[in-house]
């Protein structure tokens, strides 16, 4: 919904907006809208995961990075390709913002999200998953 008035622009940039969510919600290839790894399950489309410590909602931002860390899986990601992947070139938070978004992912779904065994740190380059 857009109020009136509003430009020719922020109507093409919000259609663009909304044409990029939804190839979110297309199915991972090889995957489905499913991921397990460890003792941890993710249902892409629900924004729900199962881990050790039961059913945690995850946020939209949160799938979203960590759909994208799927879909590379062994690829070291950098902030920037995060960032423009998941918020887009309109929107462009800070860098902290992938850092939180990452804590967050290490605290639902690592043992010790200090010394994490799927979702790692590239001091300097960004971010990779493994199984």
């Amino acid at each position: 919904y857009i109020t009136k008035p509003f430009s020719m622009d922020e109507l093409r940039v919000r259609i663009k907006a909304m044409l990029r969510r939804q190839t979110w919600y297309e199915v991972v290839p090889d995957l489905g809208n499913s991921i397990e790894f460890g003792s941890n399950k993710v249902d892409l489309s629900a924004y729900r995961a199962t881990t050790r410590d039961g059913q945690v909602m995850l946020t939209q931002k949160e799938t979203m990075v960590f759909k994208l860390l799927v879909e590379n899986e062994g690829k070291v990601i950098d902030r920037g390709t995060i960032l423009n992947n998941v918020w887009g070139e309109e929107i462009y938070p800070s860098g902290r913002t992938v850092d939180n978004i990452i804590l967050n992912l290490r605290r639902h779904f690592e043992d010790d999200p200090k010394n994490p065994e799927h979702i790692f740190t590239h001091y300097g380059a960004g971010y990779s998953f493994k199984r």
